[in-house]
């Protein structure tokens, strides 16, 4: 199976990984949603890069396991974004990197090839977030 990446204002969907409270189904949370944001962190392409690179710090550090992403396998992803390019993607590549038994490879080679601009901006959240 795979994650399919769908338009949330066009398509049905099971998994929301966007910001907005409404389109939330029943019992979900914020979990996939990307926090940075296009204007304030960046362009489109820097904030899906930084979303990328968080999401593999979060699975080296267990903050995202295996199975919370195999779970997704066979979901239809929502986010605004579809069909255009979206952090959602990377979701996506992240559960095929999952089911194909690789995700620790997976994780490792984003954190390793993230540029510095990319590093900078997701270590600024983490901080900010720990503040809070």
């Amino acid at each position: 199976m795979a994650v399919t990446v769908v338009n949330v204002r066009r398509d049905a969907y099971d998994v929301y990984a966007g910001r907005s409270r409404e389109y939330f189904p029943v019992g979900q949370t914020a979990r996939w949603g990307n926090p940075f944001v296009i204007g304030r962190h960046g362009r489109r392409y820097e904030v899906i890069e930084a979303y990328r690179l968080l999401l593999a710090v979060r699975i080296s550090r267990g903050e995202v396991s295996e199975a919370d992403l195999l779970a997704l396998d066979g979901s239809r992803v929502g986010c605004h974004c579809a069909p255009q390019p979206c952090h959602a993607d990377e979701i996506a590549d992240a559960v095929s990197a999952a089911v194909e038994g690789r995700l620790e490879e997976w994780a490792d080679g984003v954190i390793r090839e993230a540029r510095p601009r990319t590093r900078k901006i997701v270590e600024e959240f983490q901080r900010n977030t720990r503040r809070s």
